[in-house]
């Protein structure tokens, strides 16, 4: 369950870096991206992961304005090593 919590801080570390890196203000592509776990709801709610009709348990989710696909493929690197966990990404 630690490295679930741990998961959880890199990716809000990894939003938050994004948005204060002026680097990523140069290539617009805005995006939606979650991060979903599956439907073990005794691990989703002990995560604090939040329940939506259409994706199931979200773990993360956020939105950029800015180069969101490379945000995207970094999520996913972060998140290759967990099998039940799938990253999406939406351009809006």
């Amino acid at each position: 369950m630690q490295e679930y919590i741990e998961l959880k801080q890199q990716l809000e570390a990894l939003k938050q870096g994004w948005d204060n890196n002026p680097n990523n203000n140069k290539r617009l592509g805005a995006s939606s991206i979650l991060v979903t776990i599956k439907d073990d709801w005794r691990k989703a709610k002990s995560l604090g992961c939040k329940k939506d009709g259409y994706w199931g348990w979200v773990l993360f989710s956020t939105s950029t304005n800015s180069d969101g696909y490379s945000l995207y493929e970094e999520i996913k690197k972060l998140t290759k090593d967990f099998g039940d966990i799938k990253a999406y990404e939406r351009p809006i």
